[in-house]
């Protein structure tokens, strides 16, 4: 049985990824769930690594009226390690969305359709923003677009409404995650691997919300120390994320600060799909930072000391301080 997962772009992939949009332009196809690939694929004043920055800077959008926090994957068939399809799951929708757009938007190459894959790439979708705390999926497609409702509907989705702008008519369904986790899964989770796959080696990412479950359960893990205080021990996943990256996002941009407070980022450390610990640096410095604490404070998870992670992510550090620090 063929088996799929989900994997986070990385500059290993460019050609493969370039390769799947030009397929979509060669066959004249409608291209959909891509997080924009195809806008810097297709503009020759764009590049791929632009669009890698790009879809690591959407994981932790704020929610306005034009930008939401979202997070794109590639489909993968593990057989042949291809490009499938692409996903773009937005994890908090602003009010726009609730109206078009909604959840998800997926789609999957001209030459594999036809295959019900697109049915596992929705339903690896479901899985990823049950993580997220999403309890109803909304999502919509063109009235015209068979398709694409099948699979909505073989996921259980239900028809909430129908609208119409510049005389295309759009349908918008629901699907209670729960339940279709718990319908379909005897049929779907054969034929996945439901762990994203991720970039390999030791790097450092803001925190964000596509990461959010990793982050929350490394910082259960990282003792206070070495100018660490963890203001999220006592709070749960649901206010972590509802709450406190908000909070820390908001901090990073210099936004609502605190009197006596700096603005700051957060960054975790991870070596390939483990987050090993964590580095907080400030922007600039008061004077009583000046005096105590300093640009940076840091914490390594318990099991993980004694490994040389502090040293390492202490230099990755120091390269983002030379674009920060003022």
């Amino acid at each position: 049985m063929e088996k799929f997962y989900l994997e986070e772009p990385t500059l290993k992939r460019k050609q493969d990824a370039i390769d799947y949009i030009n397929e979509h332009v060669k066959y004249n196809s409608n291209i959909s769930g891509t997080g924009s690939l195809d806008d810097y694929v297709l503009d020759e004043d764009k590049t791929y690594e632009q669009w890698l920055e790009e879809i690591e800077n959407n994981k932790s959008k704020l929610v306005t009226d034009n930008l939401v926090p979202c997070e794109t994957f590639f489909l993968i068939r593990k057989e042949d390690n291809k490009i499938i399809g692409m996903i773009n799951i937005r994890l908090l929708l602003n009010d726009f969305l609730k109206k078009r757009g909604g959840h998800i938007g997926y789609g999957i190459r001209p030459t594999e359709r036809k295959k019900g894959y697109n049915k596992i790439n929705l339903y690896l979708g479901l899985l990823e923003l049950k993580k997220h705390l999403v309890n109803q999926a909304l999502l919509e497609c063109k009235k015209s677009n068979l398709a694409s409702s099948k699979t909505m509907k073989a996921l259980g989705a239900k028809l909430l409404r129908e609208q119409e702008e510049k005389g295309i008519k759009y349908e918008v369904y629901t699907i209670d995650i729960d339940k279709a986790i718990n319908e379909y899964k005897n049929v779907y989770d054969p034929m996945i691997i439901n762990k994203i796959k991720r970039s390999k080696g030791l790097r450092l990412s803001k925190m964000n919300y596509a990461d959010s479950k990793e982050e929350y359960e490394a910082l259960l893990n990282i003792p206070e120390e070495n100018g660490f205080k963890n203001p999220f021990k006592d709070m749960s996943y649901e206010e972590f994320y509802n709450v406190g990256i908000k909070n820390v996002i908001k901090e990073s941009r210099g936004i609502d600060l605190k009197e006596g407070c700096v603005s700051q980022t957060i960054y975790f450390l991870w070596d390939n799909d483990k987050i090993v610990g964590m580095f907080k640096l400030r922007h600039y410095l008061n004077d009583a930072l000046a005096k105590g604490s300093g640009h940076i404070g840091y914490g390594i998870r318990k099991d993980c000391q004694g490994k040389g992670y502090a040293s390492k992510g202490l230099a990755l550090l120091i390269n983002e301080a030379r674009k920060i620090v003022k």
